[in-house]
């Protein structure tokens, strides 16, 4: 009888998870061959939309553990590729507390590399993004750059803009901690950086990182197309 109870109660946690989070598509125009490209291009406000085929609208529902944006976004990211895309811009998000609850909406496309290269341009150099959670809390996080100490609020991002020829360092967790340094180079892609688990995507390792590890010393690296989304959808700290 306690066998049957224990299988049971698995069926139930395994039908909540299953219930936790939803992925549409609220609307496909196009069906285009599933792309195996590892990337998922977030296309800039500024560049001109008509350069890209629109693919469809896709959107993400999740519930308590499942409601974290990054976790909602490799799952669309997963569902775009299937549907033949390999970039996207930000359609819809909002999140509420009670029920704990995150809907993230994308609109996704497929464009060429000569497409992605040229909206690649229009991304922010050499800026530096710090997150610590996405949710607004009276929780703060503290790390330090070139030895001064800098604070933030969950629910905001920290950004640091390197200065030509700067190398600037960054630290987290003392002595005991970590530190790592980054250095100004012409046309080098922004650097995305979170002191929690928080945009990794519940545990996945964004695709370019390796021997991602979570501890209070950690400093870890964000999918770069992710902490453009973030931004977009986060407000940055005083």
């Amino acid at each position: 009888m306690k066998k049957y109870s224990i299988l049971i109660l698995l069926f139930v946690i395994l039908g909540n998870s299953v219930d936790a989070q939803t992925i549409e598509i609220l609307k496909q125009e196009s069906i285009a061959t599933k792309s195996n490209d590892e990337d998922f291009s977030f296309i800039e406000p500024i560049t001109d939309i008509n350069l890209f085929n629109y693919v469809g609208t896709i959107r993400a529902t999740g519930l308590d553990r499942f409601a974290k944006i990054d976790v909602l976004f490799f799952k669309l990211k997963e569902k775009a590729h299937e549907l033949g895309a390999n970039c996207f811009k930000l359609s819809d998000f909002s999140q509420t507390d009670v029920p704990r609850q995150s809907v993230l909406a994308l609109d996704v496309y497929q464009a060429s590399d000569s497409i992605v290269n040229l909206n690649f341009e229009n991304h922010a150099k050499n800026v530096i993004y710090i997150f610590g959670d996405e949710r607004k809390t009276n929780d703060k996080y503290t790390f330090k750059i070139d030895n001064v100490k800098k604070e933030f609020t969950a629910g905001t991002y920290f950004r640091y803009e390197n200065k030509v020829g700067q190398e600037v360092k960054i630290n987290k967790g003392g002595l005991a901690g970590m530190t790592i340094w980054i250095k100004w180079k012409e046309n080098k892609p922004s650097s995305f950086l979170t002191l929690t688990g928080f945009g990794l995507g519940g545990g996945q390792v964004p695709y370019g990182t390796v021997g991602v590890a979570f501890n209070t010393g950690r400093i870890n690296r964000v999918d770069g197309n992710l902490g453009h989304l973030l931004i977009q959808v986060m407000e940055k700290s005083e």
